[in-house]
């Protein structure tokens, strides 16, 4: 399982804050609402053989970050086979894209299936690999 996830670092601002006593000063490390980033990751995979040279993909995505925004409420989810067990976008094989529209609250997730066509010559041991975001 792979998930494409927030890389940026999360900016922490330090804030005075007055408190009761006059002379007392509290520093307080706040975390901007505009810094947190959605963080999609695949919490689990099925996959099942068709029956006609196919095989059946069912996945569910998780968002332990915040929501995504509004310019952010569609993306796709990738599907690869690979002959290893490391994912190589450039060399492994794109089984497909699968869209996902209407973005992901906070603490949420969602569920995709989809069933793809096996690459010519695939055989032997593989690694199906789902990347959220992809």
């Amino acid at each position: 399982m792979v998930a494409r996830m927030s890389s940026s670092a999360q900016t922490l601002v330090s804030i005075a804050l007055r408190v009761r006593s006059p002379t007392a000063i509290a520093a307080v490390l706040v975390q901007p609402a505009s810094s947190r980033q959605p963080d999609l990751s695949i919490a689990t995979v099925a996959a099942a053989d068709d029956g006609a040279g196919g095989v059946n993909v069912s996945w569910t995505t998780q968002n332990a970050g915040a929501a995504t925004q509004t310019a952010q409420a569609t993306w796709v989810d990738g599907v690869f086979l690979s002959a290893d067990s490391q994912l190589d976008r450039n060399a492994d094989a794109l089984l497909g894209n699968v869209p996902h529209n209407g973005g992901a609250a906070a603490g949420s997730g969602y569920s995709q299936s989809q069933t793809f066509a096996l690459p010519n010559g695939a055989e032997g041991p593989l690694t199906l690999f789902v990347a959220a975001d992809n």
